[in-house]
């Protein structure tokens, strides 16, 4: 419902100049619902366990075996690494070995 027309001619007086103004309302959700935070730790205890749960499957059985259906069943894409680069700073195998 729109409040601001009857609010504003209610304090309405011709002679004076008005500006437009602006009203930003933050965080009208309901507990809960909210948008999560990427740099804060998950708070609730269920949503840690549940996570704990399949970060040990995914690295038992395998990168992608467990995963939230947020991102979808069907993934058309995947990571092509064919071409990357050795790991010179970050693996000791690729370090150049002089003869």
């Amino acid at each position: 419902m729109n409040f601001v027309l009857p609010l504003t001619k209610s304090i309405w007086r011709d002679g004076y100049r008005y500006a437009k103004a602006g009203i930003i309302l933050n965080k009208m959700v309901s507990e809960g619902h909210g948008q999560g935070n990427l740099f804060q730790a998950a708070t609730l205890p269920k949503n840690s366990a549940v996570m704990s749960v399949m970060d040990a499957l995914n690295k038992c059985m395998g990168r992608g075996t467990v995963y939230q259906a947020a991102i979808g069943i069907d993934r058309k894409w995947s990571l092509r690494s064919d071409f990357s680069s050795p790991n010179y700073t970050t693996s000791w195998k690729d370090i150049t070995k002089c003869t």
